[in-house]
């Protein structure tokens, strides 16, 4: 969990970096003002999107990194899941303080996307609750075996109409 978890806040922060770098050895002193600006954006957004995912707390990819980590040195899943959730809806309450604070004595937009973040994570949450508390049992209770297998070049749409009908 802890190399999946890694990923996308890497793939974020290196096509920021090379966003950035593009822009810097590209585009930066030439006439290509929107391109740059493009760029630019694309850059700062991504490192942002990276920095953000790496906050430690579930479900953000901070507290994947978390979860796997308590997991493995403590050996107790749901222990370590409690711990990664307190600190996810230690974030999410924080987002929502900030951005009502912000919406209400600075500026809106920036206060209505912290509040929203805020909200999106507890949502998620709350979702996560169930689906995690249960996910163990349930898929050795819906796994049928032997498992079938399937070519890797067979399409969606045969694998739908011929074999899903036929096998659960």
């Amino acid at each position: 969990e802890f190399r999946i978890a890694v990923v996308g806040p890497g793939a974020s922060f290196a096509l920021g970096v090379f966003f950035l770098l593009l822009d810097s050895f590209f585009v930066y002193g030439t006439t290509l003002v929107a391109e740059g600006r493009v760029l630019r954006h694309l850059g700062i957004v991504n490192l942002v999107l990276a920095t953000f995912n790496l906050l430690p707390g579930y479900p953000l990819d901070g507290g994947r990194v978390l979860r796997a980590y308590l997991w493995k040195r403590s050996g107790d899943p749901l222990r370590a899941m409690r711990t990664a959730r307190g600190a996810g809806r230690s974030i999410a309450i924080a987002l929502l303080a900030v951005g009502a604070y912000v919406f209400l004595f600075t500026d809106r937009m920036t206060g209505l996307w912290a509040f929203s973040f805020g909200v999106v994570l507890l949502l998620m949450l709350g979702l996560s609750d169930n689906a995690w508390a249960h996910g163990a049992q349930a898929v050795s209770r819906v796994m049928r075996r032997p498992a079938v297998a399937v070519e890797p070049s067979m399409t969606v749409g045969r694998l739908v109409h011929d074999v899903l009908p036929e096998h659960r």
